[in-house]
């Protein structure tokens, strides 16, 4: 009896402890962690990605002659019906002040700056955009003033010159569309400088003193937008197959820069996670051009000189060579005539090369060039368009942050198995909230020097990372590839034999209390039945009688 209720105890208990130990331990264990994100109001942005921008951009007018009292209402009327006239996708808008010199001196010494408009009287009516500083130079006479076409005037400069690239690109669906030959935004560029000699004769070049004059003051211009490093090296035995143009009749640039072997200096790139861009000096081998490479137009020269006496060639403003511009890669300089032995590019053959690099990198990257145009006008300089520039790429990286967002939520959506680590949420939790700080500052007039659209710039590139960082998070993309079934499988050894020996164990166990119960009733029954039939076969009046006869016989 004590063995049965010791077994029954046991069996009990493994039941107890497998239903409420066991099978919270295996849920917890192949459950997949999944924490939640905002997806409705990605979902929101993802429909209307600019629903909470409008961009308010400070302009400040400045006249030293004439006083306007009232002229920043006049042309702030002006600029509002011209920009009305538009169908905006991103909402944006001037918000037009009177000079204030307290603010500009505040700025000056933070090297800030706001956009000036300043008016000077001249005899005619005309503009200038400054290629050295933010502002627009605006000249009117005394009939512009008297017939109040001033205010129309200054508006026009304002929005379609001045704010050129704002006034093309916000009012389109595609924001900010890059020329063919330009490489994709990156806040990084690495830049390879080559010197290529054909031959195997040394040469040299004052690279260094040149970069440090001429390069760094254009890359510390554009520092805010894009760092650079910069690699410089010479090549030998290569000058990027000129060799078989040697007898070319087609000379266009297209067909040039279609046979340069241009591979044979990219596979020396160094593996970098970010935009790489390639600027090769090119002179050719004396043996396949002895008489100098006949595609290349320069003005005319005497085949005598050499390129050892670069001073002497460039003298007379003339250049032995020609640029070709190769989309995506980078810029070649292909030398009409081969370098003699123990050559020195000097600095002043070095700075023209330089100059035209630095050119060719702007359209490399996208960035609005100077662009002067005829009748008495500006449409465009560098320097003015700087600002624009950096707004446009913010509000580019704000969509695209938003469209990685998207296809992230889709993504999860989708796959029910893909486990979401707490980091994912932290990362897209921080860039929602870095975004909403970045439209607070596009949507304040009140802060709209050069150095915060430096600053918004630095922000959108975080915010860039941020949501590629959750997107691409490595625990989570890691651990995709187990399934469900995969995690069933592995457990399934385990929990079946257990679970049927259980199961066997419990049905043993009632069919053994079962069958006990029925041979004690059997035996309750057997025990009644016995016992009435001895009660019947002896009565007890005929005991007494049977018993009285005997005794009286005797």
């Amino acid at each position: 009896m004590s063995t049965y209720y010791s077994r029954k105890v046991s069996i009990l208990t493994i039941i107890v402890l497998y239903l409420l130990v066991g099978v919270p331990a295996w849920y917890k264990l192949t459950s997949i962690f999944r924490v939640k994100l905002p997806v409705h109001y990605i979902q929101s942005l993802n429909d209307n990605k600019f629903q909470d921008v409008h961009m308010v951009l400070p302009i400040f007018i400045k006249s030293t002659i004439y006083k306007f009292p009232d002229i920043d209402k006049a042309v702030q009327t002006q600029i509002n019906y011209l920009l009305d006239e538009q169908k905006q996708v991103i909402p944006w808008s001037l918000q037009v002040s009177q000079y204030d010199d307290e603010l500009m001196e505040s700025a000056k010494k933070h090297n800030s700056s706001y956009h000036v408009v300043e008016l000077i009287l001249d005899d005619a009516v005309g503009l200038v955009l400054s290629e050295d500083e933010d502002k627009t130079i605006i000249f009117f006479d005394d009939e512009s003033v008297i017939t109040n076409d001033l205010p129309y005037f200054i508006a026009q400069t304002v929005v379609e010159h001045a704010f050129k690239l704002e006034n093309e690109s916000l009012d389109k669906l595609v924001l900010f569309s890059r020329a063919i030959y330009s490489i994709p935004y990156s806040p990084k560029v690495h830049l390879n400088m080559f010197l290529l000699n054909g031959d195997g004769d040394p040469i040299s070049w004052e690279i260094d003193s040149v970069l440090k004059t001429h390069f760094t003051p254009m890359r510390d211009f554009v520092s805010p937008i894009v760092n650079f490093t910069v690699d410089t090296s010479i090549l030998y035995y290569n000058d990027l197959g000129l060799s078989s143009l040697a007898n070319t009749s087609n000379s266009t640039s297209e067909n040039i820069i279609s046979k340069l072997d241009s591979l044979s200096i990219t596979k020396l790139n160094d593996v970098r996670d970010y935009p790489t861009l390639n600027f090769a000096i090119v002179f050719p081998s004396k043996e396949s051009f002895p008489g100098g490479v006949s595609f290349i137009n320069t003005q005319t020269l005497d085949t005598s000189e050499k390129v050892s006496d670069v001073k002497k060639l460039h003298s007379h403003n003339r250049t032995s060579w020609e640029s070709f511009l190769i989309p995506k890669w980078g810029s070649v300089i292909v030398n009409k005539y081969p370098i003699e032995k123990n050559g020195v590019l000097n600095e002043e053959f070095m700075v023209s090369v330089i100059n035209a690099f630095s050119n060719n990198l702007l359209k490399l990257l996208g960035f609005p060039t100077a662009l002067k145009a005829t009748d008495n006008a500006t449409i465009s300089t560098f320097y003015n368009s700087l600002n624009s520039y950096k707004r446009i790429v913010t509000l580019s990286n704000m969509d695209k942050a938003v469209t990685t967002l998207h296809t992230l939520s889709t993504m999860l959506e989708r796959f029910q198995n893909m486990p979401v680590p707490q980091e994912v949420q932290d990362d897209v939790i921080r860039s929602l909230e870095l975004r909403l700080e970045i439209v607070d500052i596009l949507n304040n007039p009140e802060i709209g020097d050069s150095l915060t659209w430096n600053k918004v710039l630095v922000m959108s590139n975080e915010l860039v990372d941020l949501t590629e960082k959750a997107f691409f998070n490595q625990e989570m993309i890691q651990q995709n590839h187990v399934p469900r079934e995969h995690k069933l499988a592995v457990y399934l050894p385990l929990l079946g034999p257990l679970t049927v020996m259980i199961i066997f164990s419990l049905m043993n166990n009632i069919n053994e209390e079962t069958s006990g119960e029925a041979n004690k009733q059997d035996v309750g029954d057997e025990v009644s039945i016995t016992d009435n039939s001895e009660i019947e076969l002896i009565p007890e009046d005929k005991e007494d009688s049977s018993s009285t006869s005997i005794n009286e016989d005797h």
